[in-house]
């Protein structure tokens, strides 16, 4: 099943809303991304209510138009720089009656910040992922060119994710962990993810530029994930440890 609730984590004025009527909830506004188009026949969005909890429903992954009026239309699926088999669109609703068989849940005001808060060490493994596919790419290039100094950053960047992945793992088991701490960790992750697919390309060369080349795959990959799940505090940790004059670890 797609997926549209992305938008909850945008402040300001809701871009999609849900007003309560009988026997469900009027939906309106713009779902700016949704996974799945053409693969699915059905998706969950999220749309906020006046007392600024949401409703999350099942709705129709098909161009619709109900007999009250109610309307549902797609873009054509984004280019997207990775992970194009997503197949990902925008939506328009406009007027679409959600019936009240198709609710999923509703949510409290704040629910997606604290769930994000909850969760924020989730995707790092997706991070350390990427990161560890980079590092095949070192590794492999080591051996084939038989240059010292690859070998020795693969022995580095090994080292460091190692310890990455173990402090995530750490902090995981801890309940007392501080959120501090674990966006600490997210960034690291973030961070170290786009520091080895570079370093992959690198080593590549000239090649790393062929858009099917792995370097370049995992070059791009390092972008989806610099951005999964992104909140504004994510986003700032980011751009702290980006900036940083010096990294200690």
């Amino acid at each position: 099943m797609g997926v549209g609730f992305s938008q909850l984590r945008r402040t300001g004025k809701p871009i999609i809303t849900a007003l309560p009527i009988s026997g469900g909830y009027k939906l309106d506004g713009f779902v700016p991304w949704i996974t799945g188009y053409g693969i699915f026949s059905e998706f969950i969005v999220a749309a906020i209510l006046p007392n600024r909890g949401s409703v999350f429903g099942i709705i129709p992954f098909r161009e619709t138009k109900q007999s009250t009026g109610g309307m549902i239309k797609f873009s054509q699926p984004a280019k997207l720089a990775a992970m194009t088999s997503t197949n990902t669109v925008s939506s328009n609703i406009s007027g679409y009656c959600l019936p009240v068989e198709q609710v999923i849940f509703t949510k409290t005001a704040g629910w997606m910040n604290d769930n994000d808060k909850s969760n924020i060490l989730s995707a790092s493994f997706l991070a350390t992922g990427c990161a560890i596919a980079g590092l095949n790419i070192i590794a492999a290039s080591s051996q084939q060119k038989s240059l010292p100094f690859i070998t020795d950053s693969f022995v580095f960047l090994h080292q460091e994710l190692a310890n990455c992945r173990a402090a995530i793992r750490k902090a995981q088991k801890n309940s007392q962990t501080e959120f501090s701490e674990k966006m600490h960790l997210r960034s690291w992750a973030i961070e170290l993810a786009n520091r080895i697919s570079h370093a992959a390309v690198v080593v590549s060369g000239g090649a790393a530029n062929y858009s099917h080349h792995n370097a370049q795959r995992i070059y791009r990959e390092a972008l989806v994930f610099t951005v999964t799940g992104q909140t504004t505090a994510i986003m700032a940790a980011t751009l702290t440890r980006l900036v940083m004059k010096e990294v200690k670890e």
